[in-house]
């Protein structure tokens, strides 16, 4: 009875729900926005670019690291505003065209993939919204701030997806629209290897899976489209592999290419464990899997008589398989997932769907309850998540004025930034004082800063 009545509780005030929860996104994107501070690969970028210049930056990175050239390139644009100051306007832009990107993607696919007939599209956008939003934040790893503060990663995981999930949405069009596929898909292969091969071995399934012959009654304009983006994605893909940088990055790591078959298998188990570790740590899996087998009889034959749906599952399970085998001749992290979660409400949906009718009466005695439990969880997350970057940003500014003086006395070895890392397995944004290449490349920004050399000591 309870529990019933906690669902009748959630619908009848649904509207004061919907709400509290956008005032509370915009409190946390606001946060989001104003304590921006460079974390990890900012600092390098910052001390090439102010260094060498951007042409010079972007030549190194095709020499030494690889041929993802335009994540490469957003990137010192997301740093200009502090090349010469303590100015961050330019990555509280980047902050806020993720989001737009990330709303802008689930708008569009949302207005393809559900059939009004039977789906309440207002909410279902909403709370799908909502999530995905929110849904980066784990409670072993800072999603928020990986999704929206770590601009680089960011960039070669997450935009990415999305950028192919906007491409697979518009491709169902009774238009060709030639240039502007092959350009989508060059940007959205060339941004890392994985998710490339992952975008790859999602359009293959695809065309060769019974499961979707749908695609044959598409229009000759859709599956042109499909052609062309698939094409651009293999442009992209080889721009990365054909750089100098790309090989000489994977012959850098220490036994990536030599290594026995059974250290390859427990290097095997052990990506695969983390990712999955990551994966079922984030609070917003169990929200959308519960709401899946909640209405899933509802939604079901819905989502199957459409193809989005079907898509999305095979390119969260094709990316996350390549992430895992990737990680086996390199490593993984847990911002690497990124793109992922970006996924994971839609998939978590689907899944839970699908076994609804197995779960029924967990569903019908305890759902609501382990519903408001979950996003209870998200919730404190992201709170978590906010106070601690607002932490971040207020100390990061206090240590900085101080490491300035410190390296100008070339006292170089006391200087620290604070870290933003999680319990129990320390994961999160390192700073100058856990790795000696970031606190090399703070140095050369600050010392090629103007702001930084006007400061009195």
């Amino acid at each position: 009875m309870h529990e019933v009545s906690l669902g009748v509780f959630f619908y009848k005030h649904r509207k004061w729900l919907a709400f509290f929860s956008l005032i509370f996104s915009i409190f946390v994107f606001a946060i989001l926005i104003v304590s921006v501070k460079p974390v990890q690969d900012d600092y390098a970028t910052l001390s090439l670019v102010s260094k060498n210049g951007f042409i010079d930056y972007l030549r190194s990175n095709w020499q030494s690291h690889g041929g993802n050239i335009w994540p490469m390139l957003l990137h010192a644009v997301v740093m200009v505003s502090a090349l010469e100051s303590f100015n961050f306007i330019s990555i509280s832009i980047f902050v806020t065209l993720t989001m737009l990107l990330i709303i802008g993607s689930i708008i569009y696919l949302h207005s393809k993939f559900l059939i009004e007939s039977t789906i309440n599209k207002k909410w279902s956008l909403y709370i799908l919204l909502i999530g995905t939003l929110l849904g980066f934040e784990g409670i072993f790893t800072p999603g928020l701030i990986g999704s929206y503060h770590f601009s680089l990663a960011s960039l070669v995981h997450l935009w990415p997806v999305c950028f192919f999930v906007l491409g697979i949405s518009m491709a169902i069009s009774d238009k060709k629209y030639t240039f502007v596929f092959l350009l989508l898909g060059i940007v959205t292969g060339n941004a890392n290897i994985s998710e490339s091969v992952a975008f790859i071995f999602t359009i293959l399934l695809i065309q060769k899976s019974k499961k979707f012959e749908i695609i044959n009654s598409f229009k000759t304009a859709t599956v042109s489209n499909i052609k062309i983006f698939f094409f651009g994605i293999l442009l992209g893909t080889l721009l990365i592999v054909f750089a100098p940088g790309f090989w000489i990055r994977a012959n850098s790591i220490p036994g990536a290419l030599d290594e026995s078959l059974d250290t390859y298998f427990l290097q095997f188990v052990k990506s695969f464990m983390i990712f999955t570790v990551d994966v079922v740590s984030h609070p917003i899996l169990y929200v959308f899997l519960i709401l899946g087998a909640m209405h899933g009889k509802k939604f079901y034959k819905a989502m199957y008589a459409n193809y989005y749906f079907p898509v999305l599952e095979i390119l969260f399970v094709s990316l996350f398989s390549c992430l895992v085998v990737g990680s086996v001749f390199a490593y993984p992290a847990w911002h690497q997932t990124l793109g992922l979660l970006f996924l994971l409400p839609i998939y978590a949906f689907s899944l839970g769907a699908k076994f609804s009718n197995q779960v029924s009466k967990i569903r019908n005695t305890s759902a609501a309850f382990l519903l408001l439990l979950f996003v209870g969880m998200l919730g404190f997350s992201t709170i978590r998540a906010s106070l601690l970057i607002l932490d971040r940003s207020s100390d990061w500014k206090i240590s900085n004025d101080s490491n300035i003086c410190k390296i100008r006395l070339n006292n170089k070895f006391d200087i620290q930034n604070p870290e933003l890392v999680y319990p129990p397995f320390s994961l999160g944004i390192e700073d100058i004082q856990s790795w000696p290449w970031i606190k090399d490349a703070y140095i050369v920004w600050i010392k090629n800063n103007t702001t930084a050399n006007n400061k009195k000591c």
